[in-house]
């Protein structure tokens, strides 16, 4: 793999890492029983845990894989 395409990857991950704390932060401020959440890329990695952790606060899921 490329540098610069190496560089792209590990930048588009810690966004989507930060994004993913920012709504977990948000997730504990408020009750999210009962919300409907669509995650994409649910089907393993971070869109799984974060499938996973959304069903456990109560909301209903619609998960896409690709």
């Amino acid at each position: 793999m490329t540098s610069p395409m190496r560089l792209a990857l590990v930048a588009t991950g810690a966004a989507v890492r930060m994004m993913a704390r920012k709504m977990y932060r948000r997730s504990q401020e408020r009750d999210l029983t009962g919300e409907d959440v669509l995650i994409t890329g649910g089907s393993r990695g971070l869109g799984l845990a974060l499938a996973r952790r959304f069903a456990a606060c109560g909301c209903r899921l619609a998960i896409c894989a690709r």
